[in-house]
């Protein structure tokens, strides 16, 4: 009778340890379940992280190559304006010199018909004239073309409004509401800003900006040098005598 006693109560015993193994059982698959979810949702953020790490790249990449093509751009242009400084020079000796040889050529002709003048040292008529026409006016002929120097760069302009436009750029008055960048003009301050434009065509209007501002560039140097040979082509027309 002892015997069955203690059987029953190792039974029993063993019953409720292996509920409690059961129940341990489950508790374990729930949290593996849990853990697998979690693993899973690591997965797709990693997934996701990699995916945005990749675009940024892309984009990167795509700044790298603008960078790259602005610089060759602006390396042009700082070439080609370089040349046409020279040229203008170039031109204002020639303007000078010719300026010089008609000068000299005109009085030497008025020597020749009017044998009552004559010429002193500083190369003008020494007596009074008879009519206005006689006189070459000075600033037609003794003036040389005046150059307007920046004071900062020392970039040469013939005109004085050229010059105050190009001052402003070492000195930007204008700001950027989106990042606050300064520039000095309105049409640099528009074109910046669409560099702000999430459209993806920054770079197209970016080099079609920098060609059309050196075009630009290119004209002014050019009307600059024809003004400038307009004005001393006067002091070339042949005495009215």
């Amino acid at each position: 009778m002892k015997l069955c006693s203690v059987m029953t109560i190792v039974l029993i015993t063993i019953s409720d340890e292996h509920v409690l193994l059961k129940q341990k059982v489950t508790l374990l698959e729930a949290t593996v379940a849990g853990q697998r979810d979690e693993i899973s949702k690591l997965g797709h953020i990693l997934d996701d992280k990699n995916s945005f790490v990749a675009a940024q790249s892309g984009e990167l990449q795509q700044l790298k190559d603008m960078l790259e093509t602005l610089t060759t751009s602006l390396e042009l242009s700082g070439k080609q304006n370089e040349e046409l400084r020279v040229e203008v020079q170039n031109k204002n000796a020639i303007i000078a010199s010719c300026t010089t040889s008609a000068t000299t050529s005109a009085k030497k002709k008025r020597v020749l018909k009017r044998p009552n003048l004559k010429i002193d040292d500083s190369g003008n008529p020494s007596t009074p004239l008879k009519s206005q026409s006689d006189v070459i006016p000075a600033a037609a002929t003794n003036e040389e073309p005046k150059i307007h120097t920046c004071s900062k760069c020392n970039k040469q302009f013939l005109e004085r409004k050229y010059l105050n436009r190009h001052i402003k750029s070492h000195d930007p008055s204008i700001a950027c509401s989106t990042c606050g960048k300064r520039l000095a003009h309105n049409a640099a301050l528009k074109q910046h800003q669409r560099s702000h434009d999430p459209s993806g065509e920054f770079q197209l209007k970016l080099l079609t900006f920098s060609n059309t501002a050196l075009a630009s560039e290119q004209e002014n140097s050019t009307r600059e040098a024809d003004e400038l040979a307009a004005k001393q082509s006067i002091s070339k027309s042949p005495d009215p005598d």
